[in-house]
């Protein structure tokens, strides 16, 4: 006698199971009927009540009941939790029709290999038949049942995780739903106290999800969450004004703070002690796009007390309309709600988390900006700020003015420019807010004590390749003939360490480090062929370090999505500053924290999502005794 021990598990655990049926080895007429007397649904699912034999569709049994889709098999799953029953249930999904006639093969195979069990006597050794039975099937398909093994693992995973997802819908709605029943039956005294036993399940629940939602957070990002309207031409064809094109429409969520949001949930959702620490604070409107945002949020595990309703504002939209490889052809961007929100209940927020980054988004208005500078200035909490745009990069030039000079330390920790937003912020900054005229800046700048043999391991740099795998992309040069670096210095005053988001030619680092925490890269010296220049002397107070990173050679040659991209390295990044928050002090731990905001950039470059659902797999390989997934 060999009776599985999942079988009783199942009796006494309130789980889904979602499975392929049962192996025809095995006697499933009698397995079903223990089931029946263990009280487990077992539900077929599809359109008929057969019930499926892993490898076949059908075993020749019949289930007690079946259902269609998804959300009646959640249904039952949540009348269950409703009712606080304390068994499982067995969700029974045949093989996808397309591996039915492999499956009925292999099936033969079967028959043959449990003939040739009772024939040498092996029937009846008990639990050794299964595994006997099952290396048999092996060696007589030669392996061919592995294609079908991996399909039906796809499949039941496909199914399991549509239900999981239906069966959150109803838990979120539940409550509304269970007050209008209880409101019904109050008056019946028998169910009465069953009744008031779930909403007081129902209430420990929300607790719960308040508690989370409650939570310090590290990451604080103020910023736009918008609905992304994408459209994307069919590859070939040629695209004319004035008419309509072939292509896809997808509806997903977007807004640069959002994207970064979720890019630095996603990678730090792996650690228990950071799981909820990512905090988005956005203003949504009162209409449908502002329920989407908000329910779509809810869906991937973020939290949402910090999105705000804005009473009588439409929610932000982006319509994007992209060629066939991906890239930005033009669009139109409903996006004043950012600039309009007033978000004054943000400083309270911040003063409640105290979090270790306030990520300020480009979208933000000037005067926003300016008082959350302002008020982050007594604190501890390091601003991050993303430019959004090269039109929007400049916003924050008041709030810098407005604090610069109260002491030798950059006002802004981290910035994130691509190459034409520092330009535009350098030119800004000198000529439209003329800070740099500033006595102040002039002070800082002449701190730096730059010495000839710095511009002289600039020039070293500078004939570098771009990457050592892709020759292709040329040297450095534009370093220097394009002055990235000299108005990247220039503007260290206002920003401390700037991340210079270059494309495909990497990404490069300018920072300014105190000379006591520039040991570990003083050690190294200037080290052009290991991508970084230093300038230092017993004369200034700072060190500065001049880092380039090539680009991953996983890059991918084609794109699916180019509009995530930037914000989910800066997402990445800033996780992997909550992890290690002196990444900028040590080479080593630099590369490594850079290595994987690229690889979260490939991976939305690779996805149609505004950030790639994938990078929650990065994560994997940051914690210590798993092992990392590689990208799809």
């Amino acid at each position: 006698m060999d009776v599985s021990a999942d079988l009783h598990e199942l009796a006494r655990c309130p789980v889904g199971l979602v499975s392929a049926g049962v192996k025809s080895i095995l006697d499933i007429g009698r397995t079903l009927e223990y089931l029946e007397t263990l009280g487990v649904p077992v539900v077929s699912y599809g359109e008929s009540k057969d019930f499926p034999a892993f490898y076949t569709r059908q075993s020749g049994h019949q289930a007690p009941w079946n259902v269609t889709d998804p959300a009646q098999a959640a249904g039952i799953l949540y009348t269950h939790w409703q009712l606080g029953m304390t068994n499982g249930a067995l969700f029974a999904v045949p093989i996808p029709e397309k591996y039915e006639a492999a499956g009925a093969s292999i099936q033969r195979t079967v028959e043959l290999a449990v003939r040739e069990s009772e024939e040498l006597g092996i029937s009846k050794s008990g639990k050794e038949v299964t595994p006997w039975l099952l290396n048999r099937v092996r060696e007589l398909t030669k392996g061919g049942s592995l294609d079908s093994n991996v399909a039906l693992i796809q499949n039941t995973a496909l199914v399991g995780g549509k239900i999981a997802v239906e069966f959150v819908k109803l838990a979120q709605e539940g409550k509304q739903d269970l007050k209008r029943l209880y409101l019904g039956i109050k008056q019946q005294p028998a169910l009465s106290s069953c009744m008031d036993q779930v909403t007081e399940r129902l209430s420990h629940l929300d607790r719960n999800v308040e508690a989370i939602q409650q939570n310090k957070a590290s990451i604080v990002v103020v910023g736009c969450a918008a609905v992304d309207i994408t459209s994307k031409v069919e590859q070939g064809s040629v695209v004319s004004s004035k008419t309509t094109h072939p292509g896809i429409l997808s509806l997903t969520l977007g807004g640069v703070g959002r994207n970064i949001a979720e890019a630095a949930h996603r990678i730090l959702s792996g650690f228990k002690e950071h799981s909820n620490s990512t905090l988005l604070l956005a203003p949504v409107g009162e209409d449908i796009f502002g329920k989407l945002i908000v329910d779509l949020t809810r869906s991937t595990g973020m939290r949402t007390d910090g999105l705000r309703s804005v009473p009588g504002m439409r929610s932000a939209v982006c319509n994007l309309f992209l060629d066939a490889q991906g890239g930005l052809q033009n669009g139109v961007a409903d996006m004043d709600l950012p600039q309009l929100w007033q978000g004054t209940d943000v400083i309270p927020i911040l003063q409640h988390h105290q979090p270790q980054f306030l990520v300020l988004d480009g979208n933000l208005s000037t005067e926003m900006m300016t008082a959350f500078v302002k008020e982050v200035a007594k604190s501890d909490i390091q601003i991050f700020f993303e430019p959004t745009s090269v039109a929007k990069s400049t916003r924050i030039f008041p709030a810098i003015a407005a604090n610069f000079g109260h002491s030798l330390d950059s006002v802004i920790s981290y910035a994130s420019p691509n190459l034409l937003e520092l330009r535009h912020m350098y030119e800004e900054a000198r000529n439209t807010f003329d800070l740099m005229s500033h006595d102040h800046w002039w002070k800082v700048v002449n701190g730096f004590a730059l010495e000839p043999k710095f511009r002289i391991a600039l020039d070293h740099l500078a004939k570098k390749a771009v990457s050592e795998e892709n020759t292709n992309l040329g040297d450095l040069a534009f370093l220097v003939d394009k002055g990235v670096i000299q108005m990247a210095i220039n503007l260290l005053p206002f920003f401390q360490h700037l991340v210079i988001k270059c494309g495909e030619l990497g990404v490069v680092i300018v920072m300014r480090l105190k000379n006591a925490d520039a040991s570990a890269w003083l050690s190294k010296q200037n080290d052009p062929q290991g991508r970084h220049v230093i300038a230092y002397s017993q004369a200034s107070v700072s060190t500065i370090v001049v880092q380039h990173f090539p680009p991953l050679h996983s890059s991918p040659s084609a794109s699916e999505n180019t509009t995530g991209v930037g914000d989910s390295l800066v997402g990445a990044l800033l996780a992997m500053l909550v992890q290690k928050p002196n990444a900028f002090l040590d080479p080593a731990t630099l590369k490594s924290v850079v290595d994987v905001s690229q690889e979260a950039a490939i991976m939305t470059l690779q996805s149609s999502h505004a950030v790639s659902p994938l990078l929650s797999s990065l994560s994997v390989g940051l914690i210590p005794g798993k092992t990392s997934l590689p990208p799809a």
